[in-house]
């Protein structure tokens, strides 16, 4: 019994351990796959643009952002052209910029063919292992921060 508590012990924080590291690894290839979906999605929606629905807004970049697997209210969102300023918001705000003439980007300006655009994305990842970490957790207790981010030059 003594022997089992022993090497028991450490098994299963290993396990869990792994586990965990799995499960971050996944959410940071999600985040950086739904940043750079997004990205793509703006750079084919500039002032050149020939369809009838080009201009979009941050809500529309946002919306191909969402992904699966991902918690809304752990996602903030940065939006960056290359003269127009930024623009931050939290997932679930960010899906809401749909109607105002100001939730449009690329903003009129940095919407031509050639300008760069970048979107950052920053997750906070809950987990139980940080409770192990001595010199102190970043974001509140349990809590760290998975950054990505994509920049990329409009086509049309």
């Amino acid at each position: 019994m003594v022997e089992f508590t022993l090497v028991g012990i450490p098994v299963v924080f290993a396990l869990i351990s792994i586990f965990e590291l799995s499960l971050g690894m996944w959410q940071y290839h999600t985040l950086a796959h739904a940043i750079r979906e997004g990205t793509r999605f703006a750079i084919v929606h500039g002032k050149g643009c020939d369809s009838a629905n080009c201009r979009v807004t941050v809500g529309d970049i946002a919306q191909h952002i969402r992904t699966v697997g991902l918690v809304q209210n752990d996602l903030n969102l940065e939006f960056e052209s290359e003269h127009g300023g930024t623009v931050s918001c939290r997932l679930d705000a960010c899906l809401a910029k749909t109607s105002r003439p100001g939730d449009i980007w690329p903003p009129a300006g940095s919407d031509s063919p050639g300008m760069e655009v970048t979107i950052r994305g920053v997750y906070s990842v809950h987990t139980i292992l940080m409770m192990f970490n001595m010199a102190g957790s970043t974001g509140g207790a349990f809590t760290f921060r998975l950054p990505a981010a994509s920049t990329d030059i409009i086509q049309f």
